[in-house]
């Protein structure tokens, strides 16, 4: 299947899978600073974070995992029009 995205639309999705990480997968005690905190990552002290009782931790990180690769699409967009603004501007120098 292909969908076509613009840059806008992957944006839109990656701050809606964190919003939804936030607000409807993550549990308030695993809530700080605006982030969800799960098992494995580190926290503000740079410590590994406890084992926490959570249902949904899986998902939550199937959010991660797809807003990851929405964000090197999204790069490797930025990266094909900032070299087609390459080539027009040489493409414009050239032909002046």
């Amino acid at each position: 299947m292909t969908i076509e995205l613009d840059e806008a639309d992957l944006e839109r999705l990656i701050e809606a899978l964190d919003s939804h990480e936030y607000w409807q997968l993550s549990d308030e005690s695993e809530r700080h600073s605006g982030y969800v905190i799960l098992p494995g990552d580190l926290s503000e002290e740079g410590e590994p974070v406890e084992d926490l009782d959570a249902e949904n931790h899986d998902e939550i990180r199937a959010c991660r995992a797809l807003a990851e690769r929405l964000q090197a699409i999204r790069a490797k967009l930025r990266q094909k029009r900032k070299e087609e603004l390459a080539r027009d501007k040489a493409e414009l120098k050239g032909g002046a």
